[in-house]
């Protein structure tokens, strides 16, 4: 028997037996793809339900493309093996919350503060008080959260708790967009003032997508700043510099974080008050995809207001940029490129006036950034690394704290 022979009777055999496996398994087949759409549909009302006026609109976007599909449900995979893996963490939340914490909880933190009245179920926050609270010597650290990690305030707890024993107060705010993180900034601002902190000490802290947005809302509104400085302060104002040497608009007409361009009586400027620094966890900054909100492109749009604006570089905020070299989900050339672009733009004068760091880890990846900080072991090495760099960023010394020192030495 020829091996032409073989191969027709194996196929003449096998073709009606795969003809009736697939009859067989079509029903399987059909009933996945209805959960696979069932899904992704799910995801899709949950994230842009608050969004559409009406249900009959958000059933009229939803998406249909099977590889659109496909990516929704990889991405929710994802998410479920996310929360598998902090299961962990979970239980070291139990232990922290009733064994080492105890019923001092609610006088260190308050949950669910609403940040927007016009937007109450959406905007809410969570704070986090220090042990010590001084007014003149307690930052106020921001966090926004990224899209790998669970997107819920509630969910850093330990990580806002780390950053509470360093002696900072903690603000994570639930979001959705860039006007909350403006609401939630603004939000701070007066509360500093309502608990006679320090509104001048403000840190703005992002993880992923969230430092991104961090990056990117800042660094619009410290050009707009710059591009309106000039002719938008009414002609009784002053220009001097304050006493962190910076002046800042957003600080005219009795903080109310307007200005009135002179050229123009009815046009307002709204600024967000100063940040002091940025903190960019493993942050994402080059994405084509996403013109609109793409740090390093608005970076090389306005790479003649970096070269030539005093005010730009008075309004600049530190910034310090961490990223781990394991890191599979961002590149850790995002962080670099962005930093190398920093550096190209500003001129060698400038860079000596602009507080710009970068710290990468060779052993943490995309998570580690933040998870870290969430172990309460004083023995977990990377937490107190991660906590180290944090600290030596925010607690620079003061001016007034430079001239005890002199005088101390005298």
């Amino acid at each position: 028997m020829t091996s032409r022979t073989i191969f027709v009777s194996v196929s003449l055999f096998c073709l009606p037996v795969l003809a009736l496996c697939f009859i067989l398994c079509l029903p399987l087949i059909v009933l996945l793809i209805v959960n696979l759409y069932l899904c992704a549909w799910t995801v899709y009302v949950y994230k842009h339900s608050t969004e559409v006026s009406h249900w009959i609109d958000l059933l009229r976007q939803l998406p249909y493309f099977p590889t659109t599909i496909i990516r929704m449900n990889v991405a929710l995979f994802q998410y479920l093996i996310t929360y598998i893996q902090h299961i962990p963490t979970f239980f070291t939340y139990l232990k922290w919350r009733y064994w080492i914490i105890g019923s001092r909880f609610h006088r260190i933190m308050r949950r669910n503060i609403i940040y927007s009245k016009t937007e109450s179920k959406t905007c809410q926050l969570d704070i986090y008080y220090p042990d010590t609270l001084s007014s003149s010597q307690t930052p106020i650290i921001i966090f926004l959260y990224g899209s790998i990690l669970p997107p819920y305030s509630a969910y850093y707890t330990l990580f806002a708790n780390t950053l509470r024993e360093l002696g900072y107060l903690v603000i994570i705010p639930n979001f959705q967009h860039e006007r909350h993180i403006q609401l939630a900034i603004k939000w701070a601002y007066r509360h500093a003032c309502e608990k006679h902190l320090d509104p001048e000490m403000i840190y703005l802290m992002g993880h992923g997508t969230g430092a991104q947005k961090a990056i990117h809302l800042v660094l619009n509104d410290v050009l707009k700043k710059a591009k309106c400085y000039t002719n938008a302060l009414p002609s009784n104002s002053s220009t001097d510099s304050d006493k962190s040497g910076k002046h800042d608009p957003s600080a005219a007409h009795d903080n109310s974080n307007t200005i009135v361009s002179n050229t123009n009586e009815d046009h307002l400027y709204d600024f967000l008050p100063q940040i002091e620094g940025l903190l960019l966890f493993a942050g994402i900054y080059d994405r084509k995809e996403q013109s609109d909100s793409n740090p390093l492109q608005l970076i090389k749009e306005n790479r003649h207001l970096f070269e030539t604006s005093r005010d730009l570089i008075d309004f600049f905020p530190r910034i310090l940029f961490v990223h781990g070299e394991k890191d599979t989900i961002t590149s850790v050339e995002e962080s670099t490129t962005m930093y190398s672009l920093l550096g190209d733009v500003l001129s060698p004068d400038q860079r000596d006036e602009v507080d710009v760091r970068m710290r990468l880890y060779k052993k943490l990846n995309h998570n580690q950034c933040i998870t870290s900080l969430m172990s309460t072991s004083s023995y977990d090495r990377m937490n107190k690394l991660l906590s180290q760099d944090i600290k030596e960023f925010i607690d620079l010394p003061t001016p007034h704290d430079d001239d005890d020192n002199n005088n101390n030495n005298n």
